[in-house]
């Protein structure tokens, strides 16, 4: 297939999500341009916007357009193709901040992406890293000049970072900060803890508030995990075969508390499980679980005598206290 060589076959051809690993090198290089990136970021934050607005009548009149023969030799036509690829497995706010004294090209491209509860979705950013954000996941996207910034504001991602050392990745999750230059690496927001688990190249991790006393700084390198949360960071190594399971739909816990399983499930479930007892969300189990499979979760933790369940008129799934543990 001929390589593309402006910025809407280039963003055409990411969004169909069939690019193969040597296309997205190719994308990689041809991003290293400043121009070509200016215009690629400036092509791609148009189309978010047109995402927002896509129940408009003059943006479905354009998707009308979009299906003629000739779409592709038309700018607006190939905006509006590139909007109906991103699909709606993802929500995305667009915002354009231009800055001051400079022109729109030169702007910062700032996107809220979210996910709904069981559903995931993968994202291409206009550098041409990669997100893949798990259900129920809300991330912060700005892209300026010199710097690439990130906020997991709830749930998990995966990033597959593009390489550009003159602006450095970084993704702020709690009160953490995760620094990549090229790499790809995990981040979950947990209720009290950031958890990143790092699968190849190199990150620096450290605390966001620098002014704090003790911040902390560590690099990480592949196959490790890091646990900071409530003063401490734990360091360990993982299996990473095992460990980011959750893209192929399977939950996989080793000795987890029952409280972060019942987190983890909730992503994928229209009905919530709700714990009733902080004692039963501080006990422990290892299960291996399809993603919104609460039947086989519940009859577990009844069987082994961890807790007992209802369905409440609320609809939700009440954990409380077995009468008679078997553990």
């Amino acid at each position: 297939m001929e390589q593309p060589d402006d910025a809407a076959s280039w963003l055409a051809r990411a969004r169909s999500g069939k690019m193969t690993e040597s296309e997205s090198l190719d994308l990689a290089s041809w991003l290293s341009d400043d121009r070509n990136r200016r215009e690629y970021e400036a092509l791609n934050a148009r189309l978010q916007g047109l995402e927002a607005l896509r129940s408009h009548p003059d943006i479905l009149a354009m998707r009308e357009e979009a299906r003629r023969p000739a779409w592709f030799r038309q700018p607006l036509a190939m905006a509006a193709a590139c909007v109906t690829i991103l699909g709606l497995s993802a929500s995305v706010l667009f915002l354009w901040n231009a800055l001051p004294g400079s022109s729109r090209d030169a702007g910062v491209v700032t996107a809220l992406y979210e996910t709904p509860d069981g559903k995931t979705s993968t994202v291409m950013l206009p550098d041409g890293s990669q997100m893949l954000l798990d259900a129920a996941t809300t991330v912060r996207a700005s892209m300026q000049e010199d710097s690439r910034r990130i906020e997991l504001l709830k749930g998990r991602a995966n990033f597959v970072v593009a390489p550009d050392r003159q602006r450095p990745f970084a993704v702020k999750a709690g009160d953490r900060t995760v620094v990549a230059l090229g790499t790809q690496f995990e981040v979950n927001l947990a209720e009290h803890s950031v958890e990143i688990v790092l699968m190849e190249g190199r990150v620096a991790v450290r605390d966001a508030d620098r002014s704090r006393p003790h911040a902390r700084d560590l690099v990480m390198k592949p196959g490790y995990r890091l646990v900071a949360g409530d003063g401490n960071w734990t360091l360990s190594p993982v299996d990473l075969r095992s460990l980011s399971r959750w893209k192929d739909g399977l939950l996989i816990f080793d000795e987890a508390r029952v409280g972060d399983i019942v987190v983890e499930m909730n992503r994928y479930l229209p009905e919530k499980i709700v714990i009733s007892s902080p004692a039963v969300a501080d006990r422990r189990m290892s299960a291996v679980l399809r993603a919104g499979d609460v039947n086989t979760f519940l009859s577990a933790i009844d069987a082994i005598g961890i807790a007992t369940w209802s369905h409440a008129a609320d609809r939700t799934y009440r954990l409380s206290e077995a009468d008679h543990k078997k553990i």
